[in-house]
């Protein structure tokens, strides 16, 4: 039996931060754990697709099961998977809401 996966992330909330005014970049943070356990999927795969279908950006989760990815500003579909397990498409993630970056 597969089991899904159960995604912790925060989009267009506090964890988008602006890390290039000029190129409008985010920096977008999250964790993936297994449903049921709680257990952190380590090396999972994190891909943003665009609306025309073409994945643009993506990386794996750490050993802790996190992730934190800069991805261009724009409107996305975020896909994540994991060996053996049903992935997970998340759609119209919209990545505009930039914060500004506080020093």
């Amino acid at each position: 039996m597969k089991i899904n996966l159960l995604l912790l992330f925060a989009f267009a909330t506090s964890l988008l931060v602006a890390q290039n005014p000029e190129k409008k970049e985010v920096n977008v943070k999250g964790l993936i754990l297994e449903e049921g356990t709680d257990y952190p999927l380590e090396y999972s795969t994190v891909s943003f697709i665009n609306k025309q279908g073409k994945t643009v950006t993506g990386g794996i989760t750490d050993t802790e099961g996190k992730y934190s990815i800069d991805v261009p500003a724009g409107v996305y579909t975020v896909k994540y998977e994991f060996i053996s397990y049903k992935s997970k498409e998340v759609p119209n993630q919209n990545l505009n809401k930039i914060l500004p970056f506080l020093q």
